[in-house]
Formats: structure tokens, C-alpha cells, sequence
């Protein structure tokens, strides 16, 4: 009823001056202004109808784009295990799967990039309906972020195919926690060192208890001296929110005991922290190129 009520005055001018002027100045011509009614009726209900399958169209597209975001938490394990069979990759296949992550990337900023559009569409319309559809485009744009934030979560944990062969190869260091370990002598950025561990058939440090951590900080100071050191935890949250995750997608809770007092948590990634720090954890910004790391040995090739 609303959205008749808007639309009439417009609706009413139009109709007049498009079909026949002269009815403004004919008052008493009941026939043809009932006939005139009727049309301008048809019209608004034509109207209204348009806005219910765009409606319907928004809803649509929301639903699709929650089955996508089911499917992809249905179908990472499998895909994880596809990965880690991979194990016999050439470079040039490397790189190939490392194509097809950024075409993904691609896909999800040109959905982004529709629902962008769409919403410049509904501008367009009627200012007074204009804050329904507005309410409409907010439930999409929430269901779209909470797509992309899962997208975001799969790509940061799915790791470089495993060899085994090639990280038994490396000169890994066994602590008492029964874990193996490489300590990097060389640094960059977080991404770099990542690189770094997987052409060794390693991945960067993940430490989920103070005791992994007290060790490896430990033997760091033995063989490397105190300095900053990566680890695989990144945060994967959206629109400044913090979510901490390690490399295999487990979180790292922002109440940990493996932060240190007062850590920026403001930051992407995370690296350990040396002097009154004691190696606990701090967030740094992923370009720092200052960092070094250590390389730890996959639970599958143990």
C-alpha cells in the first residue's frame, strides 16, 4: 500500500501527459476518467509486480550464494586429501594450481563486483522504495562477505603439496616434544618465508602450547640468538575483525598464554618477539622482510 500511495503522483502525471493532456482540463468526464484509473491501476500493479521478482531475484542470488559457502566447507576436507596426494608436482603444474587459486580470486571479486552493481541499479529507483530494496542489498552484501571470508580461510590454510622424501631430506632438529623442526638462518616477509618452508617439503611453525613453544624458543637462542621469528598464524577476519588461525585452520584464541602483555593484534600476521618477551607472540605486518622462521616437519610425514 505504501509503495502505491508513492508512486501514485508520479504515476498520475505520467499517464495524463503520455496518453492524454487534455484530461486535466476535463474534469467532468467521468467515463474516461474511471477508463483512466483503470489503466493508471494496471500500471502501478505492473509496477509493483517488477519489484517482487527483483525481490525474488536478490533472494535468489543470497540463497545461491549460501549453498556455495556450504559446498565449500562440504567439500575442503576431500579437498585437502586431493592436495596431499599431489605430492610428485613439477613446477610448471605448480604453478598451474597456483593460476587457478588467483582465477578464484578473481571470481569472488567479480561477484563482488555484481553485487556492487546491483545495488547501483536499485538507486536508480523510486526514493521512496528505494530503502526496501537498500535492506534487501544488506542481507546480500552480509551473505557475500561470509562467502568470501570462508574463500579467504580455505585459501590461507591449504598448504603446498607434501613430500615427504624431500622434508626428511632437510637437516631437522628433533626436540624433546618429539616434533622436528628447521631453523632458518635467513628471513623476509611472512609470505617469503612460507615459500621457504614448502620448497623444503616443510611448513612454517605452528605452536599450540606453551611447552612447543618454551622448546623451540629455546633452542632458537642456542643456534640463532634472539631476534623475530614468523609463525604460521594469520588473521583471516573480516572488516577489522580478529580471527587468528594456524596453518591448519585451528584458531589461536586472542586470550592465549602464547601472546605476549599488550600484543598488537591490530596486525595480518604473527611473529615471536625476543628480549623481556621471551619469544611470545605480538602481530607485525606481513611485508616486514625482518623476520626469520622455523620449518617444522608435516604430521604426515612423521
Amino acid at each position: 500500500m505504501m509503495l502505491r500511495l508513492g508512486l501514485l503522483p508520479f504515476l498520475v502525471v505520467a499517464a495524463v501527459l503520455a496518453n492524454d493532456p487534455q484530461q486535466i482540463d476535463q474534469p467532468n468526464k467521468s467515463e474516461e476518467m474511471m477508463e483512466f484509473q483503470k489503466r493508471l491501476m494496471t500500471s502501478v500493479e505492473a509496477t509493483n509486480d517488477n519489484l517482487k521478482r527483483l525481490a525474488r531475484l536478490f533472494y535468489e542470488q543470497m540463497v545461491n550464494t549460501r549453498k556455495l559457502a556450504e559446498e565449500q566447507q562440504k567439500n575442503f576436507n576431500s579437498t585437502n586429501q586431493r592436495l596431499a596426494e599431489i605430492a610428485q608436482l613439477s613446477n610448471d603444474q605448480h604453478k598451474q594450481v597456483a593460476e587457478e587459486l588467483r582465477n578464484l580470486r578473481n571470481h569472488a571479486n567479480e561477484t563482488n563486483q555484481k553485487f556492487i552493481n546491483l545495488e547501483k541499479l536499485v538507486d536508480n529507483r523510486h526514493n521512496e522504495s528505494l530503502e526496501n530494496v537498500k535492506h534487501v542489498g544488506q542481507k546480500l552484501d552480509k551473505s557475500a562477505a561470509l562467502a568470501m571470508h570462508h574463500y579467504q580461510l580455505f585459501d590461507f590454510i591449504i598448504r603446498y603439496p607434501v613430500n615427504c622424501n624431500l622434508a626428511r631430506s632437510a637437516s631437522l632438529t628433533q626436540l624433546s616434544n618429539g616434533k622436528k623442526y628447521l631453523f632458518l638462518t635467513t628471513g623476509g616477509t611472512w609470505t617469503q618465508v612460507r615459500e621457504k618452508c614448502a620448497k623444503k617439503g616443510l611448513q612454517m611453525i605452528t605452536l599450540k602450547n606453551m611447552n612447543d613453544h618454551n622448546l623451540v624458543w629455546q633452542k632458537i637462542k642456542e643456534l640463532l640468538g634472539e631476534s623475530y621469528y614468523w609463525v604460521s598464524a594469520r588473521n583471516t577476519g573480516n572488516s577489522g575483525q580478529m580471527d587468528y588461525r594456524w596453518q591448519d585452520g585451528s584458531k589461536l584464541e586472542l586470550n592465549s598464554d602464547l601472546w605476549k602483555d599488550n600484543a598488537n593484534k591490530a596486525h595480518e600476521c604473527v611473529e615471536m618477539k625476543y628480549g623481556s618477551n621471551n619469544g611470545k607472540l605480538s602481530g607485525e605486518t606481513c611485508n616486514y622482510s625482518g623476520s626469520k622462521s622455523v620449518c617444522e616437519l608435516p604430521s604426515e610425514c612423521y
